[in-house]
């Protein structure tokens, strides 16, 4: 068989040996083809493009349409007299355009003179704005509620040409102030009057607050 065999490829010559390098050559082309169909079939499809994202809204404006408040729109009218808290630099320019001729600070020498609690010279400014300062301290043991400071606050206020703006820290001691003006010089009922510190948290009074019960304050009969 062998020798057949010989005799067969000796007598075939090349173009045998060329028909079986084509065939091969068609199996491997073939299996590449398929190969590469498999491996395009496996490849996943681009992904569609995301949407944009939506656009960021700009901030509110936050000067023009959410001015910051002073305190003196806080503030607590008594006829020519506002009754507030500690006004700020800014709020300093404020005063003499809206009328205000004449500042009574009831906050102590001491307050006032630490700049990390008032990190600007009051008298100072309002001197430069024009406005007339009264101090009167009220606070502490060296400056307890007394009748000269009632009595000083009543020639104040009377002597003043224009509003005038009551201030301390927080209103609390400036509303209590007022509203003893307003029961010993103009007759005002004390109940009232001490109803009227409610914006300032002097009203309702710590019994009320503990107990529940609505008070009355009424003035006291003279023997």
């Amino acid at each position: 068989m062998t020798r057949n065999f010989d005799s067969m490829r000796r007598a075939s010559g090349a173009p045998w040996l060329c028909g079986v390098f084509g065939v091969v050559g068609s199996l491997a082309a073939a299996v590449l083809a398929a190969q590469a169909t498999g491996t395009a079939a496996r490849v996943p499809p681009a992904p569609a493009s995301l949407p944009a994202p939506a656009a960021v809204p700009p901030p509110p404006a936050t000067t023009a349409a959410n001015p910051l408040r002073s305190v003196l729109d806080r503030a607590a009218r008594h006829g020519n007299v506002l009754v507030g808290a500690q006004p700020s630099a800014a709020d300093i320019g404020l005063l003499k355009p809206r009328g205000i001729t004449r500042v009574i600070n009831l906050r102590t020498p001491e307050e006032m003179n630490d700049r990390a609690v008032v990190p600007f010279d009051e008298a100072a400014l309002l001197a430069g704005a024009g406005v007339e300062y009264v101090q009167i301290p009220i606070g502490g043991n060296t400056y307890p509620f007394r009748p000269e400071a009632l009595e000083a606050y009543a020639k104040a206020i009377e002597g003043a040409k224009g509003e005038v703006f009551l201030h301390c820290t927080s209103g609390n001691r400036a509303s209590t102030l007022q509203a003893a003006y307003e029961v010993k010089y103009r007759g005002k009922d004390p109940d009232v009057a001490m109803r009227e510190l409610q914006p300032f948290g002097g009203w309702p009074l710590p019994i009320e607050r503990l107990t529940g019960i609505e008070l009355k304050v009424e003035r006291r009969a003279s023997p």
